[in-house]
């Protein structure tokens, strides 16, 4: 089975959002991994609803998952020295 393109999984997503109620699991089986950025229409859509809708695209995206260390693990850790200028007086 074929990936949807993000822009025409949006319309999806945005409709699912609008309900009384909706559960994040059914929410993610829509969804698809990408790097693009939202439309126009989709950015004017979320504007319109009722509900409060947060727009997250592809980089906003990885950018959470990195901060929550969701869907990522430590590679390196790098310590960045600063010197104590306190010691020195």
């Amino acid at each position: 089975m074929a990936v949807p393109d993000y822009q025409s999984l949006m319309l999806p997503v945005l409709m699912v959002s609008t309900a009384d109620e909706t559960r994040v699991g059914d929410t993610v089986d829509r969804l698809a991994e990408t790097t693009s950025t939202f439309s126009p229409a989709a950015k004017e859509t979320a504007d319109f609803l009722s509900k409060r809708l947060v727009l997250i695209d592809g980089e906003h995206l990885a950018g959470l998952m990195i901060r929550y260390n969701m869907g990522c693990r430590i590679e390196e850790i790098l310590h960045i020295k600063k010197v104590d200028e306190d010691f020195f007086e």
